[in-house]
């Protein structure tokens, strides 16, 4: 069983105060095999904080399943993200992990991969291993999977994904791009009899 809950918004303010975790637990369906991790915590000028929770799934994270909580004065204004709740689904997986790298590297071949080449443990100042997949859930067409998620990141061609394979059966379930590219336009400005130069950054996702 899945279901997505998206932009649950709470009418009024709670008088009581309440911890985020009994906010969670009052107005989302959780179960006991579900369980929350802070991810940040933003204070704004008008008084209101705004934590942001990682969803967990018999301590496994479940990809994309964030809320934030709003709350002033320790009570509750607001809450919104998605949650996703899982019953029994296996949390053991099925296919071998050398094998799903395999299938993720045949799925987005490059000819240098990162961990390859020298010059990378200059840059990271240590050695730069294979990719480790992390055992995740992840929601495809409104159905759970377990999966493990790999970080895989080429120089040639020039690319950085995440790839998640399905860790029942090997199949590639979904790609994300994680590398942004900085394009550099040099403009001329003058200033009286100095003339400079000036550079617009703009951020673009491969």
């Amino acid at each position: 069983e899945f279901e997505k809950i998206s932009t649950a918004q709470i009418g009024e303010t709670i008088n009581k105060p309440l911890n985020d975790l009994e906010v969670l637990k009052r107005f989302l369906p959780v179960n006991s095999q579900d369980s929350f991790k802070e991810l940040s915590l933003l204070p704004d000028p008008l008084g209101y904080t705004h934590r942001k929770y990682q969803q967990y799934c018999n301590g496994i994270k479940v990809e994309n399943s964030v809320y934030t909580i709003h709350s002033k004065d320790n009570s509750l204004v607001a809450m919104n993200g998605n949650f996703t709740p899982i019953n029994n689904i296996s949390t053991t997986p099925n296919f071998d992990e050398a094998l799903a790298l395999k299938n993720a590297l045949k799925y987005r071949p490059a000819e240098v991969y990162i961990w390859n080449t020298p010059s990378a443990k200059l840059y990271y100042k240590s050695d730069v291993n294979i990719p480790k997949g992390e055992i995740v859930f992840i929601e495809i067409g409104g159905e759970a999977k377990l999966a493990y998620k790999f970080d895989i990141f080429a120089l040639k061609p020039l690319f950085r994904e995440n790839i998640f394979v399905d860790a029942n059966n090997g199949q590639i379930l979904k790609t994300n791009s994680i590398l942004t590219q900085c394009f550099h336009k040099p403009t001329l400005i003058a200033d009286k009899e100095k003339i400079t130069h000036k550079e617009h950054n703009s951020d673009n996702s491969l």
